[in-house]
């Protein structure tokens, strides 16, 4: 990672060439879904339950805001069951209430590029 010369240099500083990344504009929910879809024919029954659970934590841990936010046993079981299982069940096999706490992980994820601001990382820690 590398940051701009100047402006003070401290953890807030701009992270130089964000936009160009390559995942500019996508959100971290979307990437965990593709990158369960990549591992799991590669790997062992014990290390997809081990991606699934640590997919789960970082997630939640993506989440902006509260807003409208759905229980956190609701949002687990649904990120656990449903998303992060390869095949994924069809939109009509998941009953509604996961079905709309999924809907709402993927409108409320933060895009991966915030993994390179420090700053967001600091306030995510605490949620």
């Amino acid at each position: 990672m590398r940051r701009e010369a100047g402006a003070g240099g401290g953890a807030g500083a701009a992270v130089a060439g964000r936009s160009s990344s390559p995942f500019a504009g996508r959100s971290w929910y979307d990437f965990a879904l593709e990158y369960m879809d990549v591992r799991w024919r590669q790997t062992a029954a014990k290390t997809r339950c081990e991606d699934n659970d640590g997919l789960c934590a970082l997630t939640l841990a993506m989440i902006r805001g509260r807003m409208l936010r759905p229980d956190e046993e609701l949002l687990r079981r649904a990120l656990r069951l449903r998303a992060f299982v390869v095949p994924r069940p069809a939109d009509r096999e998941v009953p509604g209430d996961e079905r709309m706490a999924l809907r709402w992980v993927a409108r409320a994820t933060r895009p991966v590029d915030d993994l390179l601001d420090p700053e967001v990382m600091k306030g995510s820690s605490g949620r």
